[in-house]
């Protein structure tokens, strides 16, 4: 029977590949997406501190549960303000760990409505989400990040409206003049889509990526 040789604790990079290519007849790639996407917006600085992708987040707090490794995200988190920007799974993950991390206030800022969430996600999800505390805010997205010397304080919000597509297309985020008002947040978390780290890539390989 053919077997499957399992590698552990080996870091890969762009030389391992080099060499790896050269070992075998083909390779296959599957590491996976694990940067999270800005938010664009005005001042989005991940130096910021207070701005931490989902990604990352999630990473602290299933390591130390599952295995004790790091520290404890409520050293973070306890009693803290926090705005998780996305409306699918990790967006959930976020919001629900930060609850149970001891967070004081956290609200997830979604761009569409409630319907969108619930279709993204799963409607039992999203209504355990809401009794557990977590404030959804919809069709809003974050304008401006405001710091101080570096540290989070508060994020400049707008608000926008559905209109209907004439064609019968999508329906379109238009955003309201003079809506705009501000959040005060000790912690912004994006979790709108991630990325691949493509520096793994050795970069004369040349490969051609598509937008997903």
């Amino acid at each position: 029977l053919p077997t499957v040789e399992i590698i552990t604790n080996h870091r890969v990079t762009a030389n391992r590949l080099k060499e790896i290519e050269k070992e075998f007849d083909a390779v296959l790639l599957g590491f996976g997406a694990r940067l999270s996407k800005s938010v664009r917006c005005d001042n989005d600085r991940p130096e910021i501190k207070g701005y931490w992708g989902a990604i990352s987040m999630l990473d602290k707090v299933n390591l130390w549960h599952k295995y004790g490794i790091g520290s404890p995200a409520s050293n973070e988190l306890k009693d803290k303000v926090v705005v998780c920007v996305g409306g699918g799974f990790t967006s959930m993950d976020v919001v629900r760990c930060s609850i149970r991390e001891g967070a004081k206030k956290v609200i997830m800022l979604y761009r569409r409505d409630e319907k969108t969430i619930i279709r993204n996600t799963t409607y039992e999800e999203y209504h355990e989400a809401v009794e557990e505390g977590v404030e959804f805010i919809f069709h809003s997205a974050v304008n401006t990040i405001n710091d101080e010397d570096d540290v989070l304080k508060s994020l400049l919000i707008d608000k926008f409206e559905l209109v209907p597509d004439p064609n019968g297309g999508r329906a379109q985020l238009v955003k309201i003049d003079g809506a705009s008002y501000t959040i005060e947040a000790d912690y912004l978390i994006p979790a709108v889509s991630q990325s691949a780290d493509l520096d793994l890539l050795p970069p004369e390989w040349d490969l051609k990526m598509t937008s997903w």
